[in-house]
């Protein structure tokens, strides 16, 4: 079982060799040091959804790219001292590898096919700037809804099917009818329908989980809008209707992908498979007490163990092969688990759902490694970004827990800057949370300062005084990208470095 398991967790691992003996690797590469390597479009990625806090001064892109090599250096001094060897910083990572060849399996596959014409960005647009009102008749069944629809084409009147309906119910035919609705307010099966669907027109048979629905269009109001109006509004219907089409194509590939492959869960082994953990669930309320060990050689949670009996049996069989209880837990293993329900029917409804999901990335991981996805420089840069910030961040948690702040010093410093005009019960919270970043900060740089001659480092400003990045709206901090089949699980858009380089200049605008 352990040789089966082995070959299943076996990290492709790719060597970038040192720039300094391939010059000609130069060329799009913004930092170097040693072999971790930041080319201009990781950079920008990075970039362009960071804090603004982190790009101050006459050149931001250099102070930020400052950052991401302050984290660097932290981390490979951390390293050295011992950190980054634990078992959840390489199940974190294992996750977002998987996470970055299926997002970019999803970008060749879908994404880069999408084709939107502006004529279609226009009738968005219009279609965002009405209301409309309907009538509808509703039925839970099928068969009672196929009838309807072929009394209406066979020349029977909407109002008059509708009101018998309604009647029959004992509901006045007022119930059958809408206010003005906005574009996007009701659910998309019905959304897509009544705003194409022309005045007076009647739709065919909509099936949502609710039931089923004919609808009439009785009204329609738009408000007037300008050339210049709908030119301004363009960019923000192009990403709607990009996402739009985004998640329709997505589910349909998942489908095409998944269904030949014959996936099926074994019923017996999986209600055994619930019946064992759900009283372990129980027992520790919170996933973060369940450990699932080195190598899924077992499940262990207070000395409780699954057998090698049990770990072996098959839970998934497919066409090419199967899955064992094993298999599945370790998969579970390095995705976040929780399981927020009271009975063992809601764990299990739970439990299938997060076998499910693990299946189709698993399946979805393996063709894009056969791809050749998992030597992608693009997906290596970012993995070694997530790195470097994960040990960072985790050595200042560490830090920040152990550090004791003076506050009749912090409050002295409050008080000259205030005077009396401001209390430091107010602002007690936010002086001494800056004021003890900024200590960390003074510490952190120590650190740099004594590693940064350990390293070959190589910095291309010519280049980067070239980027093209985009001009920061707000100050909020990270834009959040929206990933396919709700990816990413447990990370921001890309990798940025950490606030706390930033600590300096944040100290400073407090105190004068």
């Amino acid at each position: 079982m352990n040789s089966t398991i082995n070959k299943i967790i076996i990290p492709y691992i790719i060597i970038i060799l040192l720039l300094s003996s391939c010059s000609n690797r130069r060329e799009d590469v913004v930092l170097q040091m040693d072999e971790f390597r930041l080319s201009k479009e990781s950079f920008i990625k990075s970039y362009s959804v960071a804090p603004s806090i982190l790009m101050q001064g006459n050149n931001p892109r250099l102070t930020y790219l400052n950052a991401i090599k302050n984290d660097y250096l932290i981390s490979q001094y951390l390293i050295s001292q011992g950190y980054g060897k634990d078992s959840s910083l390489s199940k974190t990572l294992r996750l977002f590898r998987q996470e970055l060849i299926v997002e970019k399996m999803f970008k060749e596959d879908v994404d880069d096919k999408i084709v939107i014409s502006d004529k279609e960005i226009r009738d968005e647009v219009l279609k965002g700037e009405q209301q409309v009102k309907v009538k509808y008749i509703y039925s839970e069944d099928y068969g009672e809804a196929l009838q309807i629809k072929n009394e209406l084409t066979s020349g029977k009147s909407f109002e008059e099917i509708q009101e018998s309906k309604l009647l029959k119910l004992g509901l006045s035919t007022n119930a059958g009818e809408t206010g003005f609705l906005n574009y996007g307010e009701v659910n998309n099966e019905i959304n897509d329908v009544i705003f194409s669907l022309p005045a007076k027109d009647i739709s065919d048979i909509i099936k949502t989980e609710a039931g089923y629905f004919i609808l009439k269009v009785v009204d329609v109001r738009r408000s007037i809008l300008s050339e210049s109006d709908i030119q301004d509004l363009y960019p923000t219907y192009k990403k709607i209707l990009y996402n739009k089409k985004m998640y329709a194509e997505s589910r349909e590939y998942i489908k095409k992908f998944l269904d030949p492959k014959g996936i099926v869960v074994d019923g017996k082994v999986f209600k055994k498979f619930v019946n064992t953990l759900y009283p372990v669930y129980k027992q520790n309320k919170s996933s973060d007490n369940i450990k699932f060990e080195k190598n899924q050689e077992f499940f262990k949670v207070e000395n409780h163990e699954l057998s090698e009996e049990f770990l072996g049996e098959k839970l998934v069989v497919f066409n090419d092969g199967t899955f064992t209880v094993g298999n599945i837990l370790y998969h579970l293993s390095y995705y976040p688990v929780s399981f927020p329900t009271t009975s063992i029917k809601d764990f299990a409804e739970s439990l299938k759902r997060k076998i499910g999901l693990r299946l189709r990335d698993i399946f979805l991981e393996k063709e894009g490694i056969k791809r050749g996805y998992a030597s992608d420089s693009l997906i290596k840069e970012e993995i070694d970004l997530w790195k470097n910030q994960i040990i960072t961040y985790r050595f200042l948690q560490h830090l920040s827990d152990s550090l004791s702040i003076d506050t009749a010093k912090v409050e002295k410093i409050s008080n000259e800057k205030f005077k009396e005009e401001v209390s430091f019960n107010k602002v007690e919270h936010k002086f001494l949370n800056s004021y003890k970043d900024y200590i960390i900060y003074q510490e952190l740089l120590k650190i740099v300062d004594k590693e940064e001659p350990n390293h070959k480092i190589f910095v291309n400003k010519e280049m980067l005084n070239k980027i093209n990045v985009p001009k920061k709206k707000n100050n909020f901090g990270v834009d959040l990208f929206s990933y396919k089949m709700g990816l990413p699980y447990s990370r921001l858009a890309f990798a940025v470095p950490n606030r706390i380089w930033a600590a300096e200049n944040v100290w400073n605008s407090i105190i004068k």
